[in-house]
């Protein structure tokens, strides 16, 4: 999913709740403004300050343990508690010609992870506190310059800080690390309307993000397969993200034609400090393997890890949506992306889709198609540049007799990561098609049918594997060497049918049914197959394949101007991998199959969860318009108190192979009180 905001995409909502003025997925879903389709797009838009007059709001959100069950794997309930507090304010500024919007929202949440791990003295089962702090801020000013053009500047800033982290379910808490994120944005948008029919909007963007990592300690970790994870992290890493956007949008009306047209261009600029595994890791494939001091591979990474690179990504597009009856509306459109750092610019990529109510109003039948391309992400050029040897050394020595002598590190050739020269373009083929029908003024179904095709997708292989199993690599001057390729393919195919009704003014339903099949043979860009020369085991579930979806949502309005609104949703389970726990093949890996066994066989459960809101709206002082209130909120996540377990041991020389050691939240009890003056 990408996540657009003010129409520039982003990393995630790093905006405060309350300055969200709007959200939208599958909104025109084949535009070819933006890279990914609407089924994988979150539109949202902030809030601009009011014309009128000044407005406030205040919420504050609590949640206490005291109120909530127990999660399945722990032994108690921890003390645990979260206060979120919201507040903004909004108005009118330079008499009237201009708004302002000042929003902040800060969090302060004492998680906690839960192990539950098989150490030699036993099973480990511990609760370990991970707090968690966060604050935003957000400001906007909204100036109209002249009758025809308006400036809209924005700047939000974000600090997350989190204790703690990586812990469980097998990782011991001296595996913990601690992670600051600090970030700072500028957003201007100049709106210009040309002439009544032609708009033109320019963007800039300025964004700093700083994340650190320390971790809780430096000590050698130790691994062994679905069994536990002990001594330090090894993850410290400082890496700072400049990024300068431009883009320029126009919006020309020329009889029943609607043309957008525009471009794109970033620039984004990485320094990283990378001294993450200085301290080595040793992998055992099972207890008895600890027991017997008989790892299968030991890596440490040595050197100066000092990097700093850019890449600049263009992209530009021109869409014409076209009415060419009063019933049936075309939208054509083409787009074309391209970056440095990969040498690929055939990315051509058209979109087409139509809306057509045959007859009656009530029935409307949609279609589209098109191609979707992706990005080469930063990561895979700063792996290809960080440990090249010149900067970082990889070391991984198979089998090593314990202690690791620096005698046998010193002899041993280099690993390293390097890019595939075919790499291309990762990109989607998407076809849909639509009908949906009103039946009077409170009923609505739809029926939609997606097809959808992944080309050229991202995975790892170690072109330097053993041929043979235990024999040697074939060139002697590395170990392994992990390239970047882009040779995956995906495969999905989604009926979805959702029904809509308002049985009276007071009772609001909504339902959602999607039936799917999605297939692939990569798990992401640093998925490694368990045979490097043998791919087609790879072939299976998608690690998100949900094969039943069902959602139920409704509204209720009560007497005393209560409200009650709850959410169900079921699915059927995603699958695992199935793995020998050993590295049977030689290659320093212990992520083979049995034979026969391809990948992602083993499946989970089904998963279901109910949630509920009540809450009374109690007005301060009646107005005609925007009356001063107070809102009293309850929700329950997860009322019923189902145990959704997930992550389930997948290798067999576990002794929790088959079973899962982490579970979903338990049912959760939160308390809200918002006023809007």
């Amino acid at each position: 999913t990408k996540i657009v905001v003010d129409g520039a995409e982003t990393s995630d909502i790093d905006v405060p709740s309350s300055g969200v003025k709007s959200v939208a997925v599958n909104k025109n879903p084949y535009s070819a403004e933006f890279a990914r389709p609407g089924r994988g797009r979150i539109e949202i838009m902030t809030r601009p300050g009011s014309l009128t007059r000044v407005h406030h709001h205040l919420v504050a959100t609590f949640r206490n343990s005291s109120l909530d069950a127990t999660n399945a794997f722990a032994r108690q309930q921890p003390d645990m508690n979260k206060v979120l507090l919201e507040a903004d304010m909004n108005g009118p500024l330079f008499g009237k010609k201009g708004t302002f919007y000042l929003g902040g929202e800060f969090l302060r949440d004492s998680q906690h992870s839960f192990i539950r791990a098989i150490t030699p003295s036993g099973t480990d089962i511990e609760t370990v506190a991970s707090p968690q702090r966060s604050g935003k801020l957000l400001t906007r000013v909204d100036y109209r310059m002249s009758p025809s053009q308006t400036l809209s500047v924005r700047y939000n800033f974000r600090r997350d800080t989190a204790g703690n982290q990586g812990i469980g379910p097998f990782d011991l808490p001296t595996r913990g690390y601690s992670a600051e994120n600090l970030r700072h944005e500028v957003r201007s948008a100049l709106t210009s309307l040309a002439t009544v029919n032609f708009t033109n909007e320019l963007r800039f963007v300025w964004k700093n993000k700083d994340r650190t990592t320390v971790p809780a300690s430096s000590a050698p970790a130790v691994m062994v397969l679905g069994a536990f994870n002990s001594g330090g992290a090894q993850v410290d890493q400082h890496f700072q993200e400049t990024v300068i956007e431009s883009q320029d949008v126009g919006t020309w009306i020329r009889g029943r034609h609607t043309i957008r047209f525009g471009g794109t261009m970033k620039r984004r600029g990485f320094d990283i400090i990378d001294t993450s595994n200085f301290g080595g890791t040793t992998a055992f494939s099972s207890l008895a393997a600890l027991a017997a001091s008989q790892p299968f591979l030991f890596t440490l990474n040595q050197g100066t890890p000092l990097l700093d690179f850019a890449q600049t990504e263009f992209s530009y597009f021109v869409q014409d949506e076209m009415r060419l009856a009063q019933n049936f509306t075309l939208m054509a459109g083409l787009r074309h992306q391209l970056q440095t750092n990969l040498s690929d610019y055939n990315n051509f990529a058209p979109r087409a889709g139509f809306a057509w109510a045959p007859g009656k109003k009530d029935f409307v039948v949609r279609a589209g198609a098109g191609i979707f391309y992706d990005r080469q992400p930063w990561s895979i050029e700063q792996q290809k540049l960080l440990y090249d040897s010149a900067h970082v050394r990889r070391v991984f020595l198979q089998n090593p007799v314990l202690p690791v002598s620096a005698a046998a590190l010193n002899g041993l050739p280099p690993s390293t990561y390097t890019i595939s020269p075919s790499v291309r373009a990762p990109y989607v083929v998407q076809a849909s098609a639509a009908i949906e029908k009103s039946f009077g003024k409170n009923n609505f179904l739809s029926v939609e049918f997606t097809h959808l095709r992944g080309f050229k997708l991202f995975r790892l292989r170690d072109i330097n594997a053993p041929l043979i199993a235990g024999g040697p690599r074939p060139d002697p001057a590395f170990v392994s060497v992990d390239q970047f390729e882009s040779a995956g393919s995906s495969r999905n195919n989604s009926l979805a049918i959702n029904y809509r009704t308002a049985i009276t003014q007071k009772v609001e339903l909504l339902s959602q049914y999607t039936l799917s099949r999605s297939t692939d043979d990569t798990s992401g860009m640093f998925f490694l197959p368990a045979n490097n020369y043998d791919l087609r085991p790879e072939r299976g579930r998608s690690d998100f394949d949900r094969r039943h979806r069902l959602s139920l949502a409704g509204i209720f309005h009560l007497p005393w101007n209560l409200k009650f609104g709850t959410i169900t949703s079921i699915s059927s389970g995603i699958p695992f991998n199935i793995t020998t726990g050993s590295d049977d093949n030689g290659d320093g890996l212990a992520n083979d199959r049995p034979a026969g066994v391809g990948r992602n066989t083993g499946n989970g459960p089904m998963y279901s969860e109910v949630d509920f809101r009540l809450s009374k709206k109690i007005i301060i002082v009646h107005r005609e318009k925007s009356s001063p209130y107070m809102e009293i909120r309850i929700d329950a996540f997860n009322a019923l108190n189902q145990v959704n377990a997930r992550n389930y041991i997948g290798v067999l020389s576990s002794p929790l192979f088959g079973l899962a050691n982490s579970a979903y939240p338990a049912r959760q009890i939160q308390l809200s009180v918002k006023t809007s003056f």
